[in-house]
């Protein structure tokens, strides 16, 4: 009398296993965070796939996405590569193992789907253009403001609190961003802190307030400043929900949150503080060097002469 072998069951449970973990690897790489996301989940993220603008993973997190699958799966081919062929003919030979494959398969042709999904969104981003409407230089005759700034307090990524007032006779850049935006805020957040970067750092100061206090809360402050590549003159701002929503309020950003994911719609809005408490200009997505030349009019000529001199 002829015994079958039974089937090995520990290669098929491995690949399985192999399947669900790569799924949840990638459905992590590329999950947009809600509002009620925790915080472990979005430093877990980051810290494992990065992020750039587009919201797609960085060279590193790719390389973890397909390198550590496609190890996995050959290591387990090497060892086990017989006994992994005999539990999948196996298991295809049952009406339950079937269902099974049919479940994993359907699984990954879905998740395939919303990965592609969320790569052409990424693409989107990284080849569309942020041209600045007006390219020439800032006209002579551009509107000077000279409204008094609104006060408030902030903490910034260093703990300390932050004010207008705080920042003395130097110009400040005061514009407006938070992590999770992709799109808007990291081309604005270029364009100030280059213009900012042709001046002393103790002429010109940055202040970025964030649009997003849910999550942008003071204790992911010091992780932001790094990513957006903040140098110490540049501060970015958050406090109580309330108190950033009624900063908010006070310089006029429109805005529009999405509930849902707890992404905000707003324009690229910066505006340049004179050092005296007076808003002197305001501009909506400025190029570099309209902000240059906004800086220039607004820094003393005898003081910009003294710099250049040294």
């Amino acid at each position: 009398m002829t015994t079958t072998e039974p089937a090995p069951v520990l290669p098929v449970a491995l690949l399985l296993c192999w399947v669900v973990i790569t799924m949840l690897l990638w459905a992590m790489a590329f999950y947009q965070a809600p509002e009620a996301t925790p915080e472990w989940l979005l430093r877990a993220q980051s810290a494992c796939f990065g992020t750039s603008e587009t919201g797609l993973p960085d060279t590193y997190g790719w390389m973890v996405l397909a390198m550590g699958p496609l190890s996995f799966l050959a290591g387990l081919l090497v060892a086990m590569g017989h006994e992994v062929r005999q539990g999948v003919t196996a298991m295809l030979s049952s009406r339950g193992g079937q269902a099974l494959a049919l479940v994993a398969l359907s699984s990954l042709v879905i998740e395939g789907i919303w990965v592609t999904g969320r790569i052409d969104a990424g693409l989107e981003v990284a080849t569309a253009t942020y041209a600045f409407e007006a390219p020439d230089g800032l006209p002579l005759d551009y509107p000077r403001l000279n409204t008094k700034a609104a006060t408030f307090s902030l903490t910034d990524q260093h703990g300390a609190q932050i004010s207008p007032e705080s920042m003395g006779d130097r110009a400040v850049f005061l514009t407006f961003a938070f992590a999770h935006c992709k799109t808007v805020c990291p081309v604005i957040l270029t364009n100030v802190l280059q213009a900012a970067a042709k001046y002393p750092a103790e002429k010109v100061k940055v202040l970025v307030v964030t649009l997003d206090p849910w999550r942008d809360t003071p204790r992911a402050l010091p992780a932001l400043a790094e990513h957006w590549g903040l140098e110490d003159n540049a501060h970015v701002l958050s406090g109580p929900v309330d108190d950033v929503l009624a900063t908010l309020d006070q310089y006029n950003v429109p805005r529009q949150r999405d509930e849902k994911t707890g992404d905000v719609t707003h324009p690229a809005l910066v505006y340049l503080l004179d050092g005296e408490g007076q808003i002197a200009y305001a501009f909506n997505n400025p190029n570099v060097d309209w902000l240059s030349a906004a800086v220039d009019r607004v820094l003393k000529p005898a003081s910009l002469a003294a710099d250049h001199n040294r």
